[in-house]
């Protein structure tokens, strides 16, 4: 039995946020590897698929459960609130309205959900990875959207809600190896992992987990 478990939505989430967790020297594992000292990390498949296991995975677990969910833009922070805890609602009752900026903790049954990228604003992994860029690369990621952009008049067939993806993999496609990816690219210090955002987020990851 793990430590914890923490569903994600996608591979990207998984990759990036073991990485991040990693950099603040916390060993979450993914779903075969790992022990009862680490919180398993699991790709939950999208986002109703994570709706559709929360009220039982909250019932069952015997330790700290935790979710990540994006917050696409037609849907809306409140309502993303209230698809992932409704569920929740028959096992631990009323939960707040809305969810604060440092992300939510229950005590009894241990549950949390954290929604990207800052409780706050919508978004998703892009949109979190964008707020802790390392100091004095702003430049840099400004040509990123600029030339995601200016993409479109050369031909770029992207979805306008894939633009925030494109503009990422844009900038790490001039690191140093080209086209990292998410994950690599904070393991490597292409990001600041010390940033406000990313410290917030470490922190409610230890809350949970009691670390």
């Amino acid at each position: 039995m793990p430590r914890g478990r923490l569903y994600v939505e996608g591979a990207n989430d998984l990759h990036f946020l073991r990485n991040l967790l990693q950099k603040h020297g916390i060993d979450a594992r993914s779903q075969d590897k790992a022990g009862p000292e680490h919180v398993e990390v699991r790709e939950a498949g999208g986002i109703e698929k994570m709706s559709s296991l929360i009220s039982a995975e909250v019932r069952a677990a015997a330790y700290p459960i935790g979710f990540v969910a994006d917050v696409d833009p037609h849907i809306g922070l409140a309502e993303r609130w209230q698809m992932l805890t409704q569920p929740m609602r028959n096992v631990i009752g009323d939960v707040p309205e809305v969810i604060d900026k440092s992300g939510w903790l229950h005590d009894d049954p241990r549950v949390g959900v954290w929604l990207m990228p800052d409780n706050e604003a919508n978004g998703a992994i892009e949109d979190f990875i964008r707020q802790i860029k390392l100091a004095g690369s702003e430049a840099l990621w400004g040509y990123a959207v600029e030339s995601t952009a200016r993409s479109r008049s050369f031909g770029s067939t992207f979805r306008d809600v894939d633009c925030r993806k494109a503009e990422v993999h844009t900038f790490l496609g001039w690191q140093d190896p080209p086209g990292l990816r998410y994950g690599e690219a904070v393991s490597r210090g292409c990001f600041d992992h010390e940033a406000d955002l990313a410290k917030r987020f470490v922190s409610w990851f230890k809350r949970l987990y009691s670390i």
